[in-house]
């Protein structure tokens, strides 16, 4: 019990030291987002802990001290109960409580979607450890758990492609799905936002020879020619930070103009999101995860992880087995993208006939060369309002070109130049507080002694 406590107060530690950075780079509003955090997590296990209407003590101190907020004088059951009593019915303070997802939005507006989605991963792992703490593993608390993180999923999705779904509506000027007359010039223009990014001139090439080939399927289709059957899935192999997320999201619209899919939208998940930790949660998760994917395209990061080979308690292959099954079931209307490191996507995809049939055409993401780094990290900073100074230019070429030759295996590429930006910026505010009353000039300048060498 008490391991489980303290791994659940080193996760909650982690997510509320991210939501503090969060509030850092944003506006404050009345309430910390870490004090609201609390409020909500609270809440939130308590709901969980009451599935099986049978919340006990080892619950009730496992979330007091987890969130050392509410673990002065408080005492969960009873609180719970007591909401029971006046007439509050659980599936009503759910309702008001668990779907509350500000804290989430808050945090994929700051840091992106894929924060957000290892922010939800921290909540759920919190909750297998409650559900855990008193060895009695309720498959009503599983469901609960399970039906609340993919609400939280969901609306982190929904919120992220609303500004998407604007920049498509501009694009799309009415073109009908499966229309190519009317689609070809919304088609260009995202092959023209293709062509816009930097480096990757060979997945450049493979992407658009795919679109050709799926665009000339649609017209033989369109002229009642025999279409040969052939798969859509596909594999991304490459080190991070080498753009395989938005050459997906690219494709996802591509495909939705071509009228391969009928949204266009991508789901990007991870194991965590796909494995559960009992018996029958992985299912229930994979399938939740490919019913978001619906009409558009599942993005399977570090695919790899889900083979564990000599883990009889793994539940990795049933999510294999649910994929696939689905995968065939709606074949005419998703897209599945598996993604992570060559040699291990290799081996992954040759672990199973199924995946080897359904997976047939791989495309690898080179890492970029310094030059490339370099026009990436002033793309970043004129995006967020810096000028660089000509030494300060200077001085990150040749930083970024130490980075480049001393990378690893593992590079992390694009991810990289963001921390190398990040701590730029770092030095350029504690410069700037030393200046009484700095001009915009000042706060947008970024001079040699910021670079760091």
């Amino acid at each position: 019990m008490n391991t489980l406590m303290r791994k659940g107060r080193k996760i909650y530690n982690v997510l509320e030291a991210f939501l503090e950075k969060v509030e850092r780079a944003t506006s404050s509003p009345a309430m910390s987002l870490q004090e609201l955090f609390a409020s909500q997590m609270h809440s939130l296990l308590m709901i969980v802990a009451y599935a099986d209407w049978n919340a006990d003590d080892k619950e009730a101190e496992f979330i007091n001290y987890v969130i050392p907020q509410f673990g002065q004088d408080d005492d969960v059951c009873p609180f719970i109960i007591e909401y029971m009593n006046i007439g509050i019915e659980q599936s009503a303070l759910m309702k008001e409580i668990a779907y509350d997802t500000w804290v989430v939005q808050m945090v994929s507006a700051a840091a992106g979607g894929i924060q957000a989605a290892k922010f939800i991963d921290g909540i759920e792992s919190i909750g297998r450890l409650l559900i855990a703490a008193d060895d009695d593993i309720a498959e009503e608390e599983v469901r609960e758990l399970t039906a609340i993180c993919a609400s939280l999923r969901r609306s982190v999705e929904d919120s992220t492609s609303e500004e998407d779904s604007a920049k498509e509506a501009v694009h799309a000027q009415g073109s009908a799905p499966g229309d190519m007359s009317k689609a070809t010039e919304s088609i260009d223009v995202l092959l023209h936002q293709l062509y816009e990014l930097i480096g990757l001139p060979l997945v450049k090439q493979e992407v658009e020879e795919l679109c050709n080939l799926m665009r000339v399927r649609k017209l033989r289709e369109q002229s009642d020619l025999p279409v040969p059957p052939m798969s859509h899935h596909l594999v991304f192999t490459g080190n991070p930070g080498t753009g395989k997320t938005t050459i997906a999201r690219l494709l996802a619209k591509i495909y939705r103009e071509i009228g391969l899919l009928s949204k266009g939208h991508l789901i990007e998940v991870s194991r965590h999101a796909l494995v559960g930790g009992f018996v029958g949660q992985t299912a229930i998760k994979t399938k939740e995860a490919i019913d978001r994917a619906v009409g558009g395209v599942l993005f399977i990061d570090e695919a790899y992880t889900l083979s564990i080979d000599g883990s009889e308690s793994d539940y990795g292959q049933e999510a294999i087995d649910t994929l696939l099954k689905e995968m065939e079931d709606l074949r005419h209307d998703i897209v599945v993208i598996v993604a992570g490191y060559p040699e291990k996507m290799d081996r992954f995809i040759n672990s199973n006939p199924g995946l080897s049939s359904r997976f047939s055409k791989k495309v690898h993401f080179a890492d970029y060369s310094s030059d490339e780094l370099y026009q990436i990290f002033c793309l970043i900073a004129d995006r967020a309002g810096y000028v660089l100074s000509a030494s300060a230019a200077n001085a990150a070429a040749d930083a970024i070109n130490d980075l480049e030759k001393s990378k690893s295996t593992h590079f992390g590429n694009g991810r990289e130049v963001r921390n190398l930006f990040e701590k730029v910026i770092q030095r350029q505010s504690n410069r700037m507080v030393q200046i009484p009353n700095p001009s915009r000039d000042d706060l947008q300048s970024i001079l040699v002694e910021d670079i760091g060498i």
